[in-house]
């Protein structure tokens, strides 16, 4: 349950956990009122959370909603996000997502492969990512079999062009691509990396994680939007 693992893993007090858990409730009862979501938020896999977030998040009424309780809404969605994304549930939603692309007679058979092997980090984004950082862009690591292709957009909300490019990804090695694929860290577009309150100082010394370090990075546009959507929306805290 998401109350059981905020109050685990974080320093929240009982009544924090409290407000964090009645607010995600409130949003997923309201949204569905709305029909901008079509079941509760903690009923979700991971990649329906994230399409689901995407609709919540720009929607009129929640943006009202969040102004007004200074933020607080967004962030119970956020650390909700997380939960999802360390509580390990299969997750077959994605899988549907990648049986329609097969069945999709508008993509060629060579575009789906390679749209399909992007989902988990392998084939020609992979690649990509090795050619133009060809280590991890936090540690340094240049083992290529210790890396993973990681996207800063998730693979579920991209389109087909940004789930295959160079500038929606990152090479991180598996501890830091969970730290980011979760939130618990997020870098900006100087490259400057920010860690969530949910790492404790002790966590950060061992990680070698310093706030607002800074990594080299592509330097363009595009790659710019997506790590402004990875900080505004999914970034902890």
């Amino acid at each position: 349950m998401f109350n059981n693992w905020l109050s685990s893993n974080s320093k929240l007090s009982f009544s924090s956990v409290e407000k964090y858990t009645r607010a995600v409730n409130v949003i997923s009862r309201e949204m569905m009122e709305l029909e901008v979501i079509n079941k509760s938020l903690d009923s979700m896999s991971v990649s329906e959370y994230d399409i689901a977030l995407f609709k919540v998040l720009t929607h009129p009424k929640f943006i009202l909603k969040n102004t007004i309780g200074h933020s607080m809404y967004s962030n119970a969605l956020k650390r909700m996000r997380c939960y999802l994304v360390f509580s390990g549930s299969k997750d077959l939603f994605v899988q549907n997502m990648v049986n329609e692309i097969e069945l999709n007679p508008n993509v060629a058979i060579t575009e789906k492969e390679l749209i399909i092997k992007s989902r988990i980090g392998q084939g020609k984004f992979r690649r990509q990512l090795i050619n133009e950082y060809s280590a991890c862009v936090v540690t340094g690591v240049k083992n290529t079999d210790l890396l993973i292709a990681s996207h800063i957009v998730p693979w579920s909300i991209s389109d087909n062009d940004s789930r295959l490019s160079v500038d929606n990804g990152l090479l991180l090695t598996p501890t830091y691509d969970k730290l980011f694929d979760s939130g618990l860290i997020t870098i900006l577009k100087t490259g400057k990396i920010y860690t969530s309150k949910f790492i404790t100082d002790e966590d950060k010394s061992k990680l070698n994680i310093q706030d607002q370090c800074s990594i080299s990075l592509r330097q363009n546009s595009i790659i710019s939007e997506k790590l402004e959507y990875h900080n505004e929306n999914l970034f902890v805290r």
